[in-house]
């Protein structure tokens, strides 16, 4: 009888080896691909509150041959280019530690004079001949972790939750474990694929270049009363951790004067994040920008009421429970066409994302959501896309863009937040004004913020910069550069 029951199981377990890998194989998931190069794209995610910084460790002397001109901050990744069986080094950098040598600053490759004994922490991994292999560097001093997370590792985690509370339930459990797990990669895999697909007619150039191109549908029409007055809103897409909705006459005119007026005396050239959570000039973005501050004490002032606005839409549309206090100034931006036949570099804003969109955690005090407020729009040009969602907006004076790049968000108990980030739903562009002007009236929104930690203690990649700080001061200021 108890050889029954094992041959039994172990038949339940190729049946749902088997079922789940078709599945998977049929949603287009990447499922030990087989390839006859050896090379391996990775991504190393820096998850520890640590700088790090990346070695290939080279055979038979295990040599330390630095991969990085820059360390890594929490929450950046590194990509790399490897080998299947190469072997990697990630280091956490801390105040006079040194590689095993006893000479070496992690951080510089510089020789110390005299030996120290302070060796640096690191965790070792090595290139599988798997796909999709992504790096999570997690915990500080002796927790110190890199981990793999590739195509069949996460395979043998899903059949592991299937099996876990089965064992002795037998095939009906099995069954109804499969059905929420398959039914929940499936429905991912699907949408991924209908986005894919959908993609061609709407790459960049061509909705850009095309001027008749409308608003694309919405999934969902709805209402949102706010103070009394009652607005049309057009949900346009929506997963778990995205969303893009438009709002009818969001703002007035005279809202729109405000802004414009309070703005114009400081417009400058505007600038992108850079890589070091500052910001800088970039080709990818020609406009012209100046922040408005919004006068708290004046709840009857237009900018006030706009402010007001926006953040009570979030609020009602998410859990973020976000207040007006520490957020970041009001933008007013604008954008100038220069003719059909200009030459010139056209006002345009190239695709990126305006907070996380590569799935990892959120990290408390950066961005969640924007809205985009239309104030002027121009004759020929200046729509806003989001490609990977499939979808292109046509913009109408008064009307607004908002949209979310975090889920459900959960505040701990020291009141920082946490939540998972979209994965690239959110990347969207303001395609090259032709002809006439687009003015628009932007609020990035920011969790984990209040009066005491406002929005610039923290830099653009949402770290707090007292903590920069004290990292630049670990490595005396050194790195910056990009990837070897």
């Amino acid at each position: 009888m108890a050889i029954l029951i094992i041959m039994i199981r172990v038949c339940i377990r190729i049946w749902v080896t088997l079922t789940l890998f078709l599945l998977l194989t049929l949603s287009f998931t990447s499922v030990c691909v087989s390839s006859t190069s050896t090379a391996r794209k990775i991504v190393i995610r820096n998850k520890s509150p640590s700088l790090i910084t990346l070695y290939w460790i080279s055979i038979p002397k295990e040599d330390y041959v630095r991969q990085q001109t820059s360390v890594t901050y929490p929450l950046d990744r590194l990509n790399i280019n490897s080998f299947v069986n190469h072997t990697f080094a990630a280091v956490e950098i801390t105040k006079d530690c040194v590689l095993p040598d006893g000479v070496t600053k992690p951080y510089d490759d510089s020789k110390l004079k005299s030996p120290i004994k302070n060796i640096c922490t690191e965790s070792r991994f090595t290139v599988t001949p798997n796909t999709d292999q992504i790096i999570l560097v997690t915990g500080t001093g002796s927790k110190f972790l890199a981990v793999l997370d590739d195509d069949v590792s996460r395979l043998r985690s899903l059949l592991d939750e299937a099996f876990e509370n089965c064992e002795e339930d037998g095939k009906e459990c099995l069954r109804q474990n499969l059905e929420v797990t398959v039914g929940s990669l499936l429905k991912k895999n699907t949408l991924e694929k209908t986005v894919r697909e959908s993609m061609a007619p709407l790459i960049e150039d061509y909705t850009c270049a095309d001027s008749k191109i409308s608003t694309s549908p919405p999934l969902q029409n709805t209402t949102w009363t706010h103070n009394g007055v009652t607005r049309d809103v057009s949900v346009l897409f929506k997963s778990d951790n995205a969303e893009v909705h438009i709002i009818k006459e969001f703002i007035s005119p005279e809202e729109c004067a405000a802004i414009e007026k309070r703005s114009a005396k400081s417009l400058h050239k505007a600038t992108v994040a850079s890589s070091d959570g500052g910001s800088e000039f970039s080709e990818n973005r020609k406009a012209l920008q100046a922040s408005v501050k919004v006068p708290l004490d004046s709840p009857s002032d237009p900018v006030y009421l706009l402010s007001s606005r926006i953040y009570d839409y979030t609020n009602a549309h998410t859990n973020y429970n976000l207040t007006m206090e520490g957020q970041e100034d009001i933008m007013s931006i604008q954008y100038k066409g220069c003719g059909v036949n200009c030459e010139e570099k056209r006002d345009r804003y190239m695709p990126h994302c305006d907070g996380e969109c590569g799935g990892d955690e959120y990290l408390s005090g950066s961005r969640v959501a924007t809205v985009v407020i239309y104030c002027k729009v121009p004759e020929i040009g200046g729509g806003t896309n989001f490609a990977k969602s499939n979808i292109h907006i046509k913009p109408e004076a008064g009307m607004a863009t908002w949209f979310r790049y975090v889920g459900d968000m959960t505040t701990l108990e020291d009141g920082t937040v946490t939540g998972a980030s979209d994965s690239g739903y959110s990347e969207h562009s303001g395609c090259p004004v032709i002809e006439g002007e687009k003015k628009i009236v932007t609020q990035w929104m920011r969790a984990g913020v209040n009066a005491e930690e406002p929005w610039d203690s923290f830099n653009t990649k949402g770290l707090k910069k007292m903590d920069v700080e004290k990292f630049k001061e670990i490595t005396g200021g050194w790195g910056g550069g990009e990837e070897l």
